[in-house]
């Protein structure tokens, strides 16, 4: 006799179950820090051998606006204590000098005024000047601006890198940048050793010993004059440095550009107000200014008071203009797009 067949029904293993797309506690994932920055907040740095910096200031200032450049490390301005600062058309910088009293050399160090800086010391027996900046979560960055004329001897060398292990003995947690025109030809910076002999040996060894008990890298990897290394910019925080480059210089030499990583404190800009002339009532003003004129005619003669005079003209001209030309006041933040549109907006007018 068969015995009925049973069938067994074996249980299915349960399919692995897919990770829904959306869920109330999503994965977090670990933020890349990097995207958050902002290029056009890095900081850009011009070491520039000037040649007389009063002779080229309208260059100069026209090469700031086209690099950009927060800080300015220049050698050779001569300059001489006569020179203002305000002359030097360099409105948008805060201006550390250490001039020569006779024609010739003399270091500068330009900050843009939005960024927090103070000098830090100025020496009287050697051409160097230095600076502090202040710096989002990282120590102060020290900057400094030196020049080593080509017939500066050994003992007047030493002078100058004894300034230098100062300033950084006393800021031994800082960023270190110190730039200028060394005149040091001779040394390969990559491989820190002497390869010829146009300064003496004792001098080349000085500066080399300097990086190397400093723990100082030279970042300019481009020759500034010719074949020749003479603009120099020293750190003890390389990694910091995104990009070296030349540009057309204002002498014989070419100016070293640096790009970097760091990322000042910027200060806001303060509020300040802007007359809409393109809105003035032409025809009303015209004739208050008119009434102003035979007013002033009326009570004053060539016998009055000067001071009286001006005071009156200056206080009726202000009236006129807060009457009649309507006005905004600027943003207190750090970009400002309409400053720009306003720019374009009267370039192209003048192009008509």
């Amino acid at each position: 006799m068969l015995l009925p067949t049973t069938k067994f029904i074996f249980p299915q293993t349960p399919k692995k179950q897919k990770a829904p797309l959306l869920a109330s506690t999503p994965k977090r994932f670990p933020k890349d820090q990097s995207s958050k920055r902002d290029p056009t907040l890095d900081l850009k740095t011009l070491v520039i051998n000037v040649q007389s910096l009063w002779n080229k200031r309208i260059t100069l200032s026209n090469l700031d606006s086209n690099t950009k450049a927060d800080i300015i490390i220049g050698t050779e301005t001569w300059l001489t204590p006569e020179h203002k600062n305000s002359e030097l058309l360099l409105d948008d910088y805060d201006i550390f000098r250490r001039d020569r009293p006779t024609k010739g050399g003399g270091v500068l160090i330009a900050v843009k005024k939005d960024l927090c800086c103070e000098q830090l010391s100025s020496s009287k027996d050697s051409e160097i000047i230095f600076c502090k900046i202040k710096i989002k979560g990282k120590k102060p960055l020290i900057v400094g601006s030196a020049y080593r004329p080509p017939n500066l001897d050994f003992e007047n060398s030493k002078m100058l890198v004894s300034e230098i292990y100062k300033v950084m003995d006393k800021n031994k947690s800082a960023v270190f940048w110190l730039g200028g025109d060394f005149n040091l030809p001779d040394i390969n910076w990559k491989t820190q050793e002497i390869e010829s002999n146009q300064y003496l040996k004792t001098i080349n060894s000085l500066f080399i010993e300097m990086a190397q008990d400093l723990g100082l890298s030279q970042i300019v990897d481009v020759p500034t004059r010719g074949t020749s290394f003479l603009d120099l910019l020293f750190t003890n925080n390389p990694g910091f440095v995104k990009k070296c480059s030349l540009v057309a210089g204002l002498g014989d030499h070419e100016i070293a550009r640096i790009q970097s990583t760091l990322h000042p404190f910027r200060k806001k800009p303060t509020k300040r107000t802007i007359h809409l002339w393109n809105k003035v009532d032409e025809a009303k003003i015209q004739k208050e200014t008119h009434e102003f004129r035979l007013k002033f005619l009326d009570l004053f003669t060539p016998d009055s008071n000067v001071t009286d005079m001006w005071d009156f003209i200056k206080s009726g001209f202000e009236k006129i203009i807060e009457d009649n030309v309507p006005s905004k006041s600027t943003s207190t933040k750090a970009h400002q797009p309409w400053i720009n549109t306003e720019a374009k907006r009267l370039v192209r007018r003048k192009n008509r």
